[in-house]
């Protein structure tokens, strides 16, 4: 089941409380990583933290559905 970490002082280039998802094995899930971090820096605009973590929630959402249909499939329902 996917989760959602919130980063902490001391890693460079990412904001503190900063919402990183993590598969089952606890690994970071790169693309939603990659896109939530563009989008709470990119140049012109900033999202403020409220919508990176409303980004985030959505995302570990769809996350959290394609591993209950993964596991739908595997019974053959």
């Amino acid at each position: 089941m996917a989760s959602i970490i919130r980063a902490i002082a001391g890693a460079p280039g990412i904001p503190v409380g900063f919402p990183i998802l993590f598969d089952a094995r606890m690994a970071i899930i790169e693309p939603a990583f990659a896109w939530l971090l563009e989008h709470a820096s990119s140049r012109g605009r900033r999202c403020a933290p409220d919508t990176v973590r409303t980004y985030a929630e959505h995302i570990y959402d769809w996350f959290d559905t394609l591993e209950q249909s993964k596991s739908r499939l595997a019974r053959g329902r």
